[in-house]
């Protein structure tokens, strides 16, 4: 079975200068889990920047910068920046309780393994598309006491995926090209979701960009259980509300799908 409705806000909308409190809010709003992208970073070393660097700028200036260089570029590259430092943080301040999914958007996803388990992280979820061996990645993840995901691109094929579905424990659809926010949600990888729902009926099945009340539905229709939004719950005066409109819409297409079995 899987694991019922959840809905995890991403907190890279969130105010980054606050994150630890921002953290709190939406738990305290009723978030199941928070959802952590780490973001990637090219040729950014010019700007003078390190990992929430001293004297260099705020962290809210930091990200802007990479999310500008990622309009250039689309694609994973070795660096990280939102990275297991915060992890850790975050850990510390809020408890075992609230569960992370890291949504590792990087070119060497085997090499953040082990500081991410460290660090505190739940769930591991690297994209197919950014290494060899999913394998191999999948052992060692496991091996690290993590729950394993399983992204794809849009421009992917689901049946790509298909091959390591029962050994993963959520498969993600994006449903905005990765990298930066503000995308149109794109309800043509749907039909990507209700083929996982069919096939793998168990399976957690991850939705992430471009989510909110107005796309929620088309996701519940289609199979998603775990719902990723942004700016949607993050920039709401009232997160709890649309915390409780999500899960409850896909808590109800659930239902509906049992029922017709």
């Amino acid at each position: 079975m899987a694991s019922g409705c959840k809905i995890g806000p991403s907190i890279l909308n969130s105010d980054l200068a606050c994150l630890g409190a921002e953290c709190v809010r939406m738990l305290d709003s009723g978030a199941d889990y928070l959802h952590l992208d780490v973001v990637i970073q090219s040729n950014l070393t010019h700007l003078g920047f390190f990992f929430f660097g001293k004297d260099t700028g705020s962290v809210c200036h930091f990200l802007l910068q990479i999310i500008l260089q990622m309009r250039k570029q689309r694609h994973f590259v070795p660096n990280i920046t939102f990275g297991h430092p915060v992890v850790e943080s975050l850990r510390k301040q809020l408890g075992q309780d609230p569960f992370f999914d890291m949504h590792m958007m990087v070119s060497r996803p085997e090499q953040w393994v082990k500081p991410m388990a460290v660090a505190g992280a739940n769930q591991y979820t690297f994209h197919l598309e950014a290494t060899e061996n999913p394998g191999a990645l999948i052992k060692d993840i496991r091996e690290n006491g993590m729950k394993v995901g399983l992204a794809i691109k849009p421009g992917t094929t689901v049946e790509y995926l298909a091959p390591w579905a029962n050994q993963i424990d959520m498969a993600l659809v994006m449903t905005v090209e990765p990298g930066f926010g503000g995308q149109k949600f794109m309800e043509d990888m749907m039909p990507k979701v209700h083929w996982l729902r069919t096939q793998f009926p168990s399976l957690d099945i991850e939705v992430d960009g471009g989510v909110g009340p107005d796309t929620i539905h088309k996701c519940a229709e289609a199979g998603a259980n775990m719902i990723v939004s942004g700016s949607a719950i993050m920039r709401s005066e009232d997160p709890r509300s649309v915390i409780n409109l999500l899960r409850n819409v896909c808590s109800e297409a659930a239902q509906k799908r049992s029922l017709d079995r």
